[in-house]
């Protein structure tokens, strides 16, 4: 029989592990609330969902390679997003004579001509990022959504995405980039859209604890036009885009650590 002396030390160091134990709940469950909570929702971004094109065979077997790199070698950055991420593809040579130390070996371009968010997010969700593990992953997505979302659809569907890599991908820095100027008149009735969506991207990126880069102005003329020289089509990037792009891109790369 245990003495009164003892029940009551007894009772002391129950409470004592019963209160650890509450506490170190609490903290977890704050801290689960707060990576629930971290990324940012807008009205009309659940419109964004996962859709997938396979039914086009271009675009599968995109994809299938995308994913058999992946799986073969170890990437430190991966380049995610549409037709103007693919680019790089055709200008690596512009990519090496600014990052030194990262090589185009050790960079997946996960670019898919076309895709709009929905496909982004199908392909994070099949596969991509089973077998992909970059330190780094280069996000920018949302142009060819912009004639078919408003700005807080888009940016809400970034958000989407960033969350899909996320949980994927826990240990993943993410580097979002600002849409590129389109269209070629300092004026042209996209650039109101994209700006508004980079403000929002803004938010975004530092909800979710991933960077922003906006790296439009690079791109422009005193005068606010985009000049052929840098974009053929008021869309697309020429090599001296890629240049550009390649030049702004260092800096954020080196300090995430994906450039030695």
């Amino acid at each position: 029989m245990q003495t009164p002396s003892k029940i009551k030390k007894s009772s002391r160091h129950y409470l004592a592990t019963m209160t650890a134990a509450v506490t170190l709940s609490l903290a977890l469950l704050g801290s689960a609330t707060a990576t629930a909570s971290s990324y940012i929702t807008f009205p009309g971004a659940q419109d964004l969902q996962p859709i997938s094109r396979a039914q086009k065979e271009s675009w599968l077997k995109r994809h299938n390679d995308i994913l058999s790199k992946a799986a073969k070698t170890q990437h430190d950055v991966l380049l995610l997003g549409d037709s103007i991420t693919q680019g790089w593809e055709l200008n690596r040579v512009a990519w090496e004579q600014q990052m030194h130390g990262l090589p185009t070996q050790k960079v997946l371009n996960a670019g898919i001509s076309s895709d709009r968010i929905e496909h982004i997010l199908w392909r994070v969700e099949n596969g991509l990022f089973a077998v992909a593990r970059p330190k780094v992953c280069v996000l920018m997505a949302g142009i060819n959504n912009l004639g078919l979302a408003n700005p807080e659809t888009i940016a809400g569907g970034i958000a989407k995405l960033i969350a899909a890599i996320k949980q994927r991908s826990p240990t993943t820095k993410i580097l979002v980039l600002g849409l590129l100027p389109s269209g070629q008149e300092a004026d042209h009735p996209r650039r109101a859209k994209i700006k508004s969506v980079n403000e929002l991207l803004v938010k975004v990126a530092a909800a979710s604890g991933s960077e922003f880069l906006d790296t439009g102005s690079r791109f422009l003329g005193p005068d606010g036009t985009l000049p052929e020289t840098v974009s053929f089509d008021g869309v697309h990037l020429t090599r001296q885009g890629y240049e550009i792009w390649a030049s702004a891109l260092k800096k954020p790369l080196t300090r995430l650590r994906a450039i030695n």
